[in-house]
């Protein structure tokens, strides 16, 4: 299995447009953000991959909607094509389905609704 280096990681996430989308979150969607980038496989690989500086941004954006109960997170559209992967269509927290409404909320991005 080939390793990933950082320059496949740069590949990975294509080239730094500034071509950014906005999306408004609540605290749960928030929390749900920030579980799908903590480390849950303790891989060296995985590691490098969730401390890319993308992740580390999107990682700060949900931490500041947490804290103030919700806000506005900025995204590449190479990222929210990577976060409609890691997205599950389904995450019930609080009798809420975050997951549903996250999932929404990017693939409108995606089809510029």
């Amino acid at each position: 299995m080939k390793k990933f280096g950082t320059e496949d990681l740069d590949k990975l996430w294509g080239d730094d447009t500034p071509d950014k989308r906005f999306i408004k979150v609540n605290i749960e969607e928030s929390m749900l953000l920030d579980y799908i980038l903590t480390m849950h496989n303790f891989s060296e690989e995985y590691m490098k991959f969730l401390m890319h500086e993308d992740f580390q941004n999107l990682r700060e954006q949900a931490g500041k909607a947490i804290l103030n109960s919700g806000g506005e997170i900025s995204l590449k559209e190479d990222l929210v094509k990577q976060l409609l992967v890691l997205v599950p269509i389904t995450f019930i927290f609080l009798k809420e389905d975050v997951g549903f409404s996250l999932k929404i909320k990017l693939y409108q991005i995606i089809l510029g609704e």
